[in-house]
């Protein structure tokens, strides 16, 4: 698999990379998953996500990417009609942004320059890694690894 481009997260003001993808457990638990439109073979998930935490809480805040909706008048299975994704219809609200209550696990946010690099997903290393475990979309605990050992 090719290197994968990060979904951004917004911590204090600072925007990272964000080496893990939160909303993926949204679609496990509330099938089915939208049919996105890869890009590119850097961004196989279709779409890039833009996250915030504010108050100790996980938001989603911006999605990009097209979802293949069917085409009503197609016979044809594959053909479809590209729709943008935004928040309001993935989630069926008119926020601005969705706390993300169904996600549970560790962030990992890289920081400092780029000292190892592998061409697949979320594998080249950083100085340093933020890992951020979160519990049904509540911050729970913060550490900080040190890559460079």
């Amino acid at each position: 698999m090719t290197a994968q481009i990060a979904d951004s997260i917004d911590i204090d003001g600072e925007r990272l990379a964000l080496f893990a993808e939160p909303l993926e457990s949204y679609f496990d638990s509330h099938p089915p998953r939208p049919a996105f439109l890869p890009t590119n073979t850097a961004n196989w998930r279709g779409y890039v996500a833009s996250w915030r935490i504010h108050d100790n809480k996980l938001y989603i805040v911006a999605i990009k990417g097209r979802i293949c909706e069917p085409s009503p008048a197609s016979s044809r299975d594959t053909q479809c009609t590209a729709q943008p994704a935004t928040l309001q219809s993935l989630f069926q609200t008119q926020e601005s942004e969705v706390f993300a209550h169904w996600f549970s696990g560790t962030l990992q946010v890289p920081k400092g320059a780029m000292i190892g690099y592998v061409h697949m997903g979320y594998e080249r290393r950083h100085e340093f890694d933020l890992l951020i475990t979160i519990e049904r979309g509540v911050v729970r605990a913060t550490t900080t690894r040190d890559n460079r050992r």
